[in-house]
């Protein structure tokens, strides 16, 4: 048996399964998917070579960056995009009994003695038929799906991008689930199916729903704690819509009928992309363009005093060498974590000349200043919450009984 591997560079590795079950690989090997292992460094091979550690095999599949086979007790082993890091062959867990291997681009389906579908790997375009397009990392059965007898993996359309699966069950019914970007799976262009479908049945001039994510609105920002109102709005041009699931980065949060919201409350700060994907009465579905709102995290409405941050006081400058200012200063500060020296010759526009990591430092000589020149100086103790108190000498300079004047807290900014 000589089976094709189609690479997204469009080469041509190969695999042989031999008379006595070894597996013999040569070809493009810039993802491990030959199974050599350290056996070789080369990112092509050009003779045949066979795949150490596996035992012997009854069958093969292979496509792009992934390859597997089955063995001869119904292990299913894969190298490539689904095998071990280094290369090598990996036995999948929890997959015992298996008859038939179909190998996608980055995922795997499986069938089992019983009939019962497995899927794993990548699912960005529904795949795995699973309700979901996230990755799964080990074998998961298809809760959905029974008595299977035949599948295939992979678009023949585009072998480098959208991926499409087909199942076929003791009953002749034949279902597809994934992408039907190019009418894989009798509907117009656009169309994901996250769920295994019947294809008979749905027109091939039949013009898709379409959905969209009507509330929050993109780019919208709330607190930590708020509980967001999630609504998407789905059309049907040639039947009606009877549901809608929502997706945060590919995991389904929920289902709600057209037109009704769900509830959810983000675990945590930071960005959140969701996704709706609707389905009408003939089984099409369609997904939507991402959402993305940001949750900011609490804010401290504890004033820096409060936080023992407090201004340096009794702020004296004196000539040191030429072009220096010896600059001492009273530190009155318990919750500092830095000192910042900053100076100005116009009193507007300051420059910090040194930040202290010794919150406790209470001295510090202002080098490289021309001579002659006035010089504002001012000391800031600062915290990590970017809370401020400052000190400001006013010229002109080196006065020591010059005013000294107490600005209040000031954000971190300025």
């Amino acid at each position: 048996m000589l089976l094709p591997l189609l690479s997204p560079q469009g080469e041509i590795p190969a695999l042989r399964l031999d008379s006595d079950g070894n597996v013999w690989a040569w070809g493009e090997n810039d993802y491990g998917q030959l199974g050599l292992g350290s056996l070789v460094t080369a990112v092509t091979v050009a003779t045949p070579t066979e795949i150490p550690g596996l035992p012997a095999m009854v069958t093969i599949s292979a496509r792009g960056n992934n390859a597997m086979g089955i063995d001869t007790y119904g292990n299913v082993w894969t190298w490539g995009s689904l095998g071990n890091s280094d290369g090598t062959p990996l036995m999948q867990p929890g997959l015992v009994n298996v008859t038939t291997i179909s190998a996608g681009y980055d995922y795997g389906l499986a069938i089992d003695s019983v009939g019962t579908l497995w899927g794993w790997g990548n699912g960005d375009s529904g795949q795995l038929g699973n309700g979901s397009y996230a990755y799964e990392s080990v074998p998961t059965p298809f809760d959905n799906v029974q008595n299977a007898v035949a599948i295939a993996a992979g678009s023949p359309v585009d072998p480098t991008n959208h991926e499409t699966s087909l199942v076929v069950k003791t009953d002749g019914e034949l279902s597809g689930f994934g992408d039907c970007y190019q009418g894989q799976l009798g509907a117009n262009l656009g169309i994901y199916n996250y769920l295994p479908k019947p294809l008979f049945g749905i027109a091939m001039t039949e013009t898709p729903p379409t959905v969209s994510i009507a509330s929050p609105s993109c780019g919208t920002i709330i607190p930590l704690g708020t509980t967001l109102q999630l609504q998407a709005s789905a059309t049907s041009s040639s039947g009606f819509i009877t549901t809608i699931e929502y997706y945060l980065e590919g995991v389904k949060i929920g289902t709600a009928t057209n037109g009704s919201s769900i509830s959810y409350v983000p675990p945590s700060s930071g960005s959140y992309t969701f996704e709706a994907v609707c389905y009408d009465n003939a089984g099409v579905g369609s997904i939507s363009s991402p959402l993305t709102i940001a949750v900011s995290a609490p804010q401290s409405t504890v004033m820096a005093v409060a936080n023992g941050l407090a201004a340096p006081t009794d702020l004296a400058v004196t000539p040191s060498v030429a072009g220096a200012l010896a600059v001492s200063w009273t530190n009155n500060a318990t919750s500092a974590t830095s000192i910042a020296i900053q100076v100005s010759t116009d009193g507007s526009t300051w420059t910090t000349e040194a930040t202290l990591d010794d919150p406790t430092a209470t001295d510090y000589t202002i080098a490289g200043l021309i001579p002659g020149q006035d010089y504002n100086v001012r000391v800031i103790a600062q915290n990590n919450n970017g809370l401020m108190e400052r000190l400001n000498k006013v010229p002109p300079p080196v006065a020591v009984s010059q005013l000294l004047l107490l600005e209040p807290n000031m954000p971190s900014s300025i």
